[in-house]
């Protein structure tokens, strides 16, 4: 997938307080109790809030401006009236300070008023907004954007709003995303340093260029917006040796930024609400950036669901942030991978054959946090099969399965039953017990009289049962040919969610990659693209695995850089250098040569 190269220097524009007033003369100050009594709630958390390090600055009038005026005033609103009336001389020198206090006490008995009807369910106009913004302290308007967000009025008149809302004023509400707090100059010079500041950088200059290409992906595509995708891109995702790649890559971030600067306008601000409200109380930087890389990273697999079935994208995304808010970050990283990224927490097949559509899943997980943490939650690193999970692998294998749980009590059954001496008398009742494995319809009696042996020999009776839905796919175990693996990929709607395509390469015993090959392999993972790959071993059969990372340096042979191995048997993850891959020496999970692949 080509995508736009082109560089840009300049520094982010971010929003900087403007200078306060001149003091004037203080009046006699009440107590500090009183004070306290007088603010309003949403004062008090906005106090709260100023403490909180990744709140980016999204007004002028902060908390402290206001409580400065709190001691001469001993009132709330009045307050805020004289910290506006600053802010309004400042901004305009030539205005009389009684012009300046009434256009204030307007702007702020409007804004407290248009407040209330939007906790109210009540919409309000763009221009009532505008003031509002005005009139509220920092606190306060997150107040407002929160209760927007958990909306409890008329859905249409939110929808409405949100669809018909100016692209010039787009920033009522994107201008709250997490920033980076103390960042200073180019994102450029920022990201220099951080563990994957090279990808970094190629994602920053796609994305600079994809936001010169019109004036909506200027106004949409902000450069906050920015910082979080190549910070998403730059940071690593977790900690230890298998943890270095982040949690959006290249064409993730690229994929985010087109399909925001594609979707209605409404589910562009839908999902800028639940950026602007990323984090839980006292929220760290790093807790709203990988919040924000997660939800930005949903949206990026749902770039075309946006396109056919808006609707169904906009809940899972915004459901997504609803779940993940607050989380303790290395768990949502953990939980949000389908692959390991350390301690061996990746996904497993539940069935002996099932390599290929966990591979698949696993890619799919790679790409989708939404269905990662579904699948984390589900069942990720164990064999239970009886889940949605095993579910999907069986279905997409397509052939009959065998439970690796129940194909080593399968063996242990068979093991058990050939060291007995067969009673004559229960020798029919066996052999009823095995025809109806077989799927018979033996003599109820014999069948019973069967079961009951077989219980007393610790096989109870649902594993019995599992042994008949099985019994095909416990003797026979049959895996997927490399045609049928390339049906799987479609059926599973692969691309629909990577915004990639899986061609076929093959490679032999007798000709195995090259070093362009390994070249052309690791460009495409150093982009975040994760590639499947089909194995044959050494003693024969096969195995279905992914490629999910590199590193190295790329002016240095191929074969001397290094790719991560994810293994859907172990659930676990390895790096093998190229000439290894190439070699057929896949670590610990075996030799062989690589036959099919998908890049």
């Amino acid at each position: 997938m080509a995508k736009a190269t082109e560089q840009r220097e300049d520094a982010l524009a971010e929003p900087q307080p403007e200078p306060q007033a001149a003091p004037v003369a203080l009046a006699p100050a009440p107590s500090v109790a009183s004070i306290l009594q007088l603010q309003r709630s949403a004062g008090n958390q906005a106090v709260q809030r100023m403490l909180a390090p990744a709140r980016p600055t999204i007004q002028r009038m902060s908390a402290i401006d206001v409580l400065a005026e709190v001691v001469e005033t001993g009132d709330w609103t009045e307050a805020k009236k004289r910290a506006r009336s600053k802010e309004i001389r400042k901004k305009n020198k030539a205005i009389k300070p009684k012009a300046a206090d009434k256009q204030a006490a307007k702007e702020v008995d409007a804004a407290d008023k248009s407040a209330e009807q939007i906790k109210a369910g009540s919409i309000i106009t763009v221009a009532d907004w505008v003031v509002m913004k005005k009139g509220l302290t920092e606190g306060e308007y997150e107040d407002v954007i929160k209760a927007f967000d958990k909306w409890t009025g008329d859905p249409a008149q939110k929808e409405d709003f949100l669809d018909k809302l100016p692209t010039g004023k787009l920033y009522l509400f994107n201008s709250l995303v997490a920033s980076k707090p103390g960042a200073t100059g180019p994102l450029k010079k920022q990201i220099i340093g951080t563990p994957n500041a090279a990808r970094a950088e190629q994602a920053r200059k796609e994305l600079t260029a994809l936001q010169k290409k019109s004036g909506k992906a200027k106004a949409r595509l902000t450069d906050p917006i920015v910082a979080l995708l190549v910070f998403g891109v730059a940071e690593r995702r977790a900690a230890g040796d298998l943890g270095q790649e982040g949690i959006i890559g290249i064409e993730h971030a690229l994929d985010a930024g087109e399909a925001l600067i594609a979707m209605s306008t409404a589910a562009y601000l839908d999902t800028v609400l639940k950026l602007d409200l990323t984090g839980g109380w006292f929220p760290t930087w790093d807790e709203r950036r990988v919040e924000s890389a997660l939800i930005l990273k949903a949206v990026a697999a749902r770039k075309s669901e946006y396109q056919k079935d808006e609707a169904a994208a906009r809940k899972a995304v915004g459901g997504f942030a609803e779940d993940i808010r607050g989380e303790d970050t290395a768990k949502l990283t953990e939980q949000t991978s389908t692959r390991d990224i350390g301690g061996k927490t990746g996904l497993q097949q539940k069935f002996t054959m099932s390599c290929g559509p966990t591979s698949i899943q696993i890619v799919r997980g790679e790409a989708d946090p939404v269905f990662a943490l579904d699948v984390s939650k589900t069942a990720k690193h164990t064999l239970d099969y009886k889940n949605t999970v095993g579910d999907e692998q069986e279905k997409l294998l397509g052939h009959a399965a065998a439970p690796r749980l129940l194909k080593t009590r399968w063996d242990a059954f068979k093991a058990a039953l050939s060291g007995l001496t067969i009673d004559p008398a229960d020798l029919p009742k066996w052999q009823a017990l095995l025809s109806w494995f077989g799927g018979g319809t033996p003599d109820a009696t014999a069948l019973a009289g069967g079961q009951a042996l077989a219980t007393g020999l610790g096989f109870p009776a649902a594993e019995l049962a599992d042994f008949r839905k099985y019994q095909t796919g416990l003797n026979t175990e049959p895996g997927l040919t490399v045609p049928e693996f390339q049906q799987r990929i479609q059926a599973a709607k692969l691309a629909g969610v990577t915004n990639d395509s899986y061609p076929l390469k093959q490679f032999t015993a007798a000709n195995r990659p090259k070093e362009s090959d390994l070249d052309e392999m690791w460009k495409i993972l150093f982009r975040g693209q994760d590639i499947l790959i089909g194995v044959i071993w050494s003693g024969g059969g096969g195995h279905y695995m992914t490629l999910t990372d590199v590193r190295g340096d790329p002016k240095a042979a191929a074969s001397t850089r290094d790719f991560m191995l994810s293994d859907p048997w172990e659930g676990d993850s390895q790096w093998l250098t190229g000439a290894n891959l190439a070699a057929g020496n896949f670590g610990t999970t075996g030799t062989g040569f690589i036959d099919d692949i998908y890049y």
